[in-house]
């Protein structure tokens, strides 16, 4: 294969984007993070619905935003997460930890759009049972 072959093929391959091309580099770091230029529509919490089931288990959370003209992006950490019934669960850096068995929403704003999901916690009291085979070996 010659050269402008290979040339031609990492261009296909690549969309056009070559390191050694500078018309064509789109470097983002966290100073000139790209912003939509379409107003954020609608924002939504995955999972929707979240199942703790005792006091070891955990969720972490994710915050998807999407723009009016169908581009999507992880919303997660410009999110404030929040609940209104705090003896049930903790947050912390985006994850959901069950304080005490019951059922409450989370609850996740950015600007001035808002979501919720579902939150159920169960078992939280009962203490862990350890088995040999799943635990230790």
């Amino acid at each position: 294969m010659s050269w402008k072959a290979f040339y031609r093929f990492l261009l296909i391959l690549g969309g056009g984007f070559l390191p050694f091309e500078s018309a064509n580099l789109h470097a983002l770091n966290s100073e000139t993070q790209a912003e939509p230029l379409a107003p954020l529509v609608e924002i939504k919490i995955f999972p929707p619905e979240i199942l703790l089931g005792g006091a070891r288990s955990n969720q972490r959370i994710l915050v998807q935003g999407y723009y009016a003209d169908g581009y999507s992006e992880d919303l997660t950490e410009k999110a404030r997460l929040q609940t209104p019934d705090s003896k049930i669960i903790k947050i912390e850096s985006f994850t959901v930890y069950p304080i005490s068995s019951g059922s409450t929403t989370l609850q996740a704003t950015i600007g001035n759009r808002t979501t919720t999901a579902r939150v159920q916690t169960s078992h939280i009291e009962k203490p862990a049972e350890w088995n040999f085979r799943n635990h230790v070996i």
